[in-house]
C-alpha cells in the first residue's frame, strides 16, 4: 500500500523524508504500530478469503454425494451436512464474519495512512488513494480469487473447512440468531399470501 501511495505522492508530502527514512523510523512515525497494522491487515484479508470461499464452496457442493460420504462414516462430511441442513444460519455467520473483516481492513488502511502522512498536507489525497487500493485488495484477494478457487474445488474445500465453520456457527449462534430474526421480520413485509412452496406441481413432474 505504501509503495503505491508514494508513487503518486511527492516526497515533500513527508516533509522531505523519503520512503526508506519513514519506514526506518522517522521522528513522529510509529514504526511498530505500522508493522502491527500491516500484519493485522494481511490477517484480515486471509480470514475474509476464508469466509468468501466457504460461502461459494458450500453453495455449489454436491449435496447428494456429501450425504453419501456422511453415511459411509466420513466425519468431515457430517460437519458439512450439518452446515447444509442449517444453511441459513451458516450464511448469516459467514456474512457477519466477512463484513467484520472488510470493515477491519478499511479501518487498518486508514490507520496506516494516517501514521505515514501525519501532519502532511497530502493526507486527504493519501487517504483517498489508500481507500482505492484497499478496495482492490479486498476485491481480488478477499473475494474474487478465493471464490474462483472454492468453486472449482468445492467438494475438497467444503470438507476442509466444515469443522471450523461448524465451530464458528456454534460460537456466533446468539449474534446470528438476532440477524436471522431481523431478516425474517423484514422479509415478511414483502411476502404476501404465505410462503411459496419449495417445489411446484410442474417441477415435481419434471423431477419424476
Amino acid at each position: 500500500i505504501w509503495r503505491c501511495i508514494s508513487s503518486v505522492i511527492p516526497s515533500s508530502a513527508l516533509n522531505g523524508a523519503d520512503t526508506i527514512t519513514v519506514l526506518a523510523g522517522a521522528p513522529g512515525v510509529n514504526t511498530r504500530g505500522i508493522i502491527l497494522y500491516a500484519v493485522l491487515l494481511v490477517l484480515f484479508l486471509v480470514i475474509s478469503s476464508y469466509f468468501a470461499s466457504a460461502e461459494i464452496a458450500l453453495a455449489s457442493v454436491n449435496r447428494v454425494r456429501m450425504k453419501s460420504y456422511a453415511e459411509d462414516g466420513n466425519k468431515r462430511a457430517k460437519y458439512v451436512m450439518y452446515i447444509l441442513n442449517n444453511f441459513e444460519k451458516a450464511l448469516t455467520t459467514l456474512l457477519i464474519g466477512n463484513n467484520i473483516m472488510h470493515i477491519g481492513c478499511s479501518a487498518l488502511a486508514v490507520l496506516i495512512t494516517r501514521q505515514l502522512f501525519a501532519g502532511s498536507p497530502y493526507l486527504a489525497v493519501a487517504l483517498t488513494a489508500s481507500t482505492v487500493i484497499i478496495t482492490l485488495l479486498v476485491f481480488f484477494f478477499g473475494e474474487m480469487l478465493p471464490k474462483a478457487y472454492a468453486k472449482d474445488c468445492n467438494e475438497k474445500y467444503s470438507l476442509s473447512i466444515g469443522h471450523s465453520l461448524y465451530i464458528l456457527m456454534k460460537a456466533l449462534t446468539p449474534l446470528s440468531a438476532v440477524f436471522t430474526w431481523i431478516g425474517r421480520g423484514i422479509g415478511k413485509l414483502f411476502i404476501r399470501g404465505g410462503e411459496a412452496p419449495s417445489v411446484t406441481e410442474n417441477e415435481l413432474v419434471d423431477i419424476i
